[in-house]
């Protein structure tokens, strides 16, 4: 019962500090609880409960959040770094570049028809891998 007890405290705390570094790297960037929402396909309920620590974030949502977000798992698990660190450490040049990878998340989960989503998804990948010189 004890070691239970002390599972589920810890737990708790583990899921407030996600919440709160979630919060403060939002936050940071300029979006609204309902862009984050938006980009991750959830309600913005849900947003408030990940926030709050009372949804629990697994490993796939924590590491689309730390994608969109554009920092490390590390940050936003408290373990290095502050949560209000600069927002384009990781690949943004500008808040231009981040608002319209932003854009581009939205204009993506518009789409509802598989095979567009598919050739979207494609298009974007061939580009970015002729502008890292992959492809010759």
């Amino acid at each position: 019962q004890t070691s239970r007890f002390l599972r589920h405290l810890v737990t708790r705390d583990i899921n407030r500090i996600i919440g709160k570094n979630i919060r403060a790297r939002r936050e940071r960037l300029g979006l609204a609880p309902e862009d984050l929402a938006t980009m991750l396909a959830i309600s913005p309920e849900s947003i408030h409960h990940l926030e709050s620590g009372v949804l629990v974030v697994n490993a796939a949502m924590l590491i689309r959040l730390a994608m969109l977000l554009g920092c490390s798992l590390d940050l936003l698990c408290g373990l290095k770094g502050e949560p209000a660190a600069d927002a384009f450490s990781c690949g943004y040049s500008d808040r231009s570049d981040f608002k319209k990878t932003q854009e581009l998340i939205r204009s993506f989960i518009t789409i509802s028809h598989p095979q567009l989503r598919e050739v979207a998804y494609n298009f974007v990948l061939a580009i970015a891998s002729i502008n890292s010189g992959e492809i010759h």
